[in-house]
Protein backbone atom coordinates (compact mmCIF):
# COMPACT_ATOMS: atom_id res chain seq x y z
CA UNK A 1 0.00 0.00 0.00
CA UNK A 2 1.19 3.48 -0.25
CA UNK A 3 0.95 4.38 3.71
CA UNK A 4 3.81 1.17 4.09
CA UNK A 5 5.76 2.25 1.19
CA UNK A 6 6.00 5.70 3.20
CA UNK A 7 6.65 4.45 6.36
CA UNK A 8 9.23 1.75 4.39
CA UNK A 9 11.00 4.47 2.53
CA UNK A 10 10.49 7.59 4.13
CA UNK A 11 12.04 10.55 2.07
CA UNK A 12 12.61 8.50 -0.91
CA UNK A 13 8.74 7.61 -1.18
CA UNK A 14 8.03 11.28 -0.75
CA UNK A 15 10.75 12.54 -3.84
CA UNK A 16 9.50 9.30 -5.71
CA UNK A 17 5.51 10.85 -5.10
CA UNK A 18 6.70 14.58 -5.84
CA UNK A 19 8.51 13.28 -8.87
CA UNK A 20 5.24 11.79 -10.29
CA UNK A 21 3.26 14.62 -9.81
CA UNK A 22 5.49 16.68 -12.18
CA UNK A 23 4.86 14.62 -14.60
CA UNK A 24 1.11 14.28 -14.15
CA UNK A 25 1.13 18.11 -13.87
CA UNK A 26 2.79 18.16 -17.09
CA UNK A 27 -0.19 17.06 -18.95
CA UNK A 28 2.04 14.76 -21.12
CA UNK A 29 0.16 11.62 -21.82
CA UNK A 30 1.39 8.30 -23.42
CA UNK A 31 0.91 8.13 -26.66
CA UNK A 32 0.57 5.01 -27.60
CA UNK A 33 1.55 5.58 -31.69
CA UNK A 34 4.68 7.49 -31.13
CA UNK A 35 6.23 5.05 -28.84
CA UNK A 36 5.56 2.55 -31.39
CA UNK A 37 7.18 4.39 -33.64
CA UNK A 38 10.44 5.22 -31.28
CA UNK A 39 9.57 8.99 -30.75
CA UNK A 40 8.61 8.79 -26.87
CA UNK A 41 9.02 6.51 -23.88
CA UNK A 42 6.79 5.80 -20.98
CA UNK A 43 8.27 6.61 -17.79
CA UNK A 44 7.74 3.33 -15.05
CA UNK A 45 9.07 3.33 -11.55
CA UNK A 46 9.76 0.44 -9.73
CA UNK A 47 11.78 -1.41 -7.56
CA UNK A 48 13.01 -5.39 -7.45
CA UNK A 49 14.42 -4.99 -4.20
CA UNK A 50 11.74 -4.13 -2.12
CA UNK A 51 9.29 -5.76 -4.81
CA UNK A 52 6.71 -2.59 -4.81
CA UNK A 53 5.58 -2.10 -8.57
CA UNK A 54 7.10 -4.62 -10.40
CA UNK A 55 3.88 -6.34 -11.06
CA UNK A 56 2.32 -3.73 -12.26
CA UNK A 57 5.28 -2.92 -14.78
CA UNK A 58 5.59 -6.23 -16.22
CA UNK A 59 1.61 -6.25 -16.96
CA UNK A 60 2.05 -2.26 -18.28
CA UNK A 61 5.01 -3.98 -20.51
CA UNK A 62 2.85 -6.62 -21.82
CA UNK A 63 -0.17 -4.36 -22.35
CA UNK A 64 2.42 -1.47 -24.00
CA UNK A 65 5.32 -3.14 -25.91
CA UNK A 66 5.01 -4.92 -29.01
CA UNK A 67 5.22 -8.72 -29.23
CA UNK A 68 8.83 -9.61 -29.63
CA UNK A 69 9.94 -9.75 -33.68
CA UNK A 70 10.73 -13.38 -35.88
CA UNK A 71 15.03 -13.22 -35.70
CA UNK A 72 16.69 -14.44 -38.04
CA UNK A 73 20.01 -16.72 -38.25
CA UNK A 74 23.10 -15.89 -39.84
CA UNK A 75 21.93 -16.87 -43.34
CA UNK A 76 18.76 -14.69 -42.89
CA UNK A 77 16.63 -17.37 -42.41
CA UNK A 78 13.66 -16.95 -39.76
CA UNK A 79 14.35 -18.90 -36.92
CA UNK A 80 11.31 -20.93 -35.54
CA UNK A 81 10.84 -22.36 -32.20
CA UNK A 82 11.14 -25.97 -32.76
CA UNK A 83 14.44 -25.31 -34.27
CA UNK A 84 17.54 -25.96 -31.55
CA UNK A 85 18.62 -23.24 -29.20
CA UNK A 86 19.59 -20.21 -29.86
CA UNK A 87 19.77 -17.00 -27.91
CA UNK A 88 21.18 -13.13 -28.88
CA UNK A 89 23.58 -11.73 -26.19
CA UNK A 90 22.61 -8.01 -26.11
CA UNK A 91 24.48 -6.99 -22.79
CA UNK A 92 27.54 -8.51 -21.00
CA UNK A 93 28.01 -7.41 -17.37
CA UNK A 94 30.72 -8.17 -14.68
CA UNK A 95 32.11 -6.61 -11.55
CA UNK A 96 28.92 -6.03 -9.83
CA UNK A 97 30.51 -7.81 -6.86
CA UNK A 98 34.23 -6.89 -6.05
CA UNK A 99 34.49 -10.27 -3.79
CA UNK A 100 33.68 -12.70 -6.88
CA UNK A 101 34.33 -12.82 -10.70
CA UNK A 102 31.00 -12.27 -11.81
CA UNK A 103 29.91 -12.19 -15.51
CA UNK A 104 26.12 -12.16 -16.65
CA UNK A 105 25.00 -12.55 -20.12
CA UNK A 106 21.81 -10.80 -20.59
CA UNK A 107 19.92 -12.69 -23.71
CA UNK A 108 16.74 -12.67 -26.46
CA UNK A 109 15.69 -16.74 -26.94
CA UNK A 110 15.22 -16.71 -30.79
CA UNK A 111 14.52 -20.43 -30.85
CA UNK A 112 14.31 -23.67 -29.34
CA UNK A 113 14.04 -24.78 -25.18
CA UNK A 114 16.71 -24.11 -22.86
Amino acid sequence: TPAAAETREGIDWTRAVEEAELLVASGADHDQETFLAGYSTPVLFASAVSNFGVAALLDTLVDLAPAPADRTDAEGRPRVLTDPFSAFVFKVQSGMDAAHRDRLAYIRICSGVF
